[in-house]
């Protein structure tokens, strides 16, 4: 076997012209260490031959504003990774990448080639088994350049079921009209399906001052909160959390159609919620009354999604829904393969046509449930999760001081945490923790990738939303 791996080079091309041999790599460096965390490295980026991680790790530091407010978390600047590669503080992380001499402007062009990456040999497998399916029963319109599809099984219709040759498109049918591209030459089913939009429609003014209102007093004016016996801000919170689970039923009825008052009566629910949650907490009634309103602005929809999630874990185990089967409320069940949704007050497209940004596993994180049914945490861990994620996101959206506080919160309420388990004798919980953020990494890995399908549908101008306070439903940075 030769000691030796061929690479795809970066200069290679399909011209006829030219044509130049893959670069070999000694198989030594190809398992060179990352100069930073010293686990296995993926190429040169930005100056120094380093992992995806941490190249992902300096770009976000350097274009992040609260660069300059970090310190040392142990005030010696001479942190150093442990052995499975992870830092705990970010500002030696950062040094230590200056230190290499690593910079933005220093970008190098012979990084780990394509070809090593089993994401692209995944890919380009996948596209050679669709490269088998050009001959797909397509029917062209005379007069435009559409391709006319079934609603009902796009891209599956028989030729045969594609009707006659002549069809009109103004025929009021069950048919779409899918945009004549490469991928619908090559069959692949599109990404997203659209019709042409009404532009003349009116799309509902929708007033939520009141609710923001009433969601505000919460947190600014908060009710006080009998304590029987002193408690730390995890209690605190677990203890907002545990109250407003309490009002969730066992039988819940499934419904097929989501309707605009449940989105609406959802955003009520959660936001007041999530209002009254934080306001349980002494640390954070202590904040400024701004940081306050952006905490809410940030959380309020992930905190209720998150809540969700916890609470549907808990009755798949209990064996009150089924696995394909979401909570969506106190008193309304989904399933995955049934549900619907009204999307006429702010989309003109219906949800069937929405699919692309409407998969429900995606949208209900069913990885991340699956995940808490295997863990199953108790309330203590479930709020310590979902503060987590919630404070994480927070100070990612702002940035500087809000950040800095958010990381400091972070920092309190893990001591809380691990002074819950000594008094609960379990001193060797590392492996605990371990689970407990694997949750977290899902989330956050699959809300990225929801974020992207926003950014998408903002290209499209898919949704049109009309609120009266647009900025407690800002896309998430």
């Amino acid at each position: 076997m030769q000691n030796s791996i061929d690479f795809c080079s970066a200069s290679s091309s399909t011209s006829s012209n030219y044509s130049s041999p893959p670069a070999v790599l000694d198989i030594d460096q190809v398992l060179e260490k990352c100069q930073i965390c010293y686990q296995p490295g993926h190429g040169y980026h930005f100056g120094a031959f380093i992992c995806r991680a941490c190249a992902a790790f300096f770009r976000r530091c350097h274009f992040s504003l609260a660069l300059d407010q970090r310190k040392c978390r142990l005030l010696s600047g001479s942190c150093q990774p442990n052995k499975n590669g992870r830092w705990f503080c970010k500002k030696c992380r950062f040094d230590k990448c200056l230190e290499l001499g690593m910079t933005t402007t220093n970008i190098q062009y012979d990084r780990d080639a394509f070809k090593s990456s089993a994401s692209f040999l995944k890919n380009k497998s996948v596209a050679k088994r669709v490269a088998d399916r050009v001959s797909v029963p397509m029917q062209f319109s005379s007069n435009q350049r559409h391709v006319i599809y079934n609603v009902k099984n796009v891209f599956q219709t028989p030729p045969t079921a594609l009707g006659k040759a002549g069809r009109t498109l103004d025929e009021t049918d069950q048919r779409i009209l899918c945009q004549n591209t490469v991928e619908s030459a090559l069959g692949i089913n599109p990404i997203m399906i659209f019709t042409y939009a009404d532009e003349n429609k009116q799309f509902p003014f929708i007033d939520i001052s009141q609710l923001v209102d009433k969601a505000l007093s919460s947190i600014l004016t908060p009710i006080s909160v009998r304590k029987i016996k002193k408690m730390s801000n995890l209690e605190q919170l677990t203890q907002g959390l545990d109250e407003f689970q309490w009002t969730q039923k066992e039988s819940v009825s499934q419904i097929v159609r989501l309707s605009a008052n449940d989105h609406l009566n959802d955003f009520q629910t959660y936001m007041c919620a999530a209002a009254k949650w934080l306001s349980y907490s002494d640390r954070i009634r202590n904040l400024d009354d701004e940081l306050k309103i952006q905490i809410l602005q940030c959380i309020w929809f992930n905190w209720g999604r998150l809540e969700r999630i916890a609470t549907t874990a808990k009755m798949r185990n209990k064996r009150k829904c089924g696995k394909k089967q979401f909570v969506f409320s106190n008193n309304i069940l989904l399933d995955y393969d049934e549900m619907s949704s009204d999307l006429s007050f702010w989309s003109n497209y219906t949800f069937e046509e929405m699919k692309y940004f409407f998969i429900p596993t995606e949208m209900f994180y069913d990885e991340v449930i699956c995940e808490m049914e295997e863990v199953q945490p108790d309330n203590m861990e479930t709020t310590f999760i979902i503060s987590l994620m919630c404070f994480h996101l927070t100070g990612k959206q702002f940035g500087g001081q809000v950040q800095e506080e958010m990381d400091q919160l972070q920092d309190l309420l893990s001591d809380e945490l691990h002074e819950y388990y000594l008094k609960k004798n379990m001193t060797m919980y590392s492996l605990r923790l371990k689970q407990l953020m694997k949750i977290k990494e899902k989330f956050l890995k699959l809300r990225y990738k929801r974020c992207e399908k926003y950014k998408i549908a903002g290209i499209f101008e898919a949704f049109h939303t009309n609120l009266s306070n647009p900025e407690f439903f800002m896309i998430p940075a």
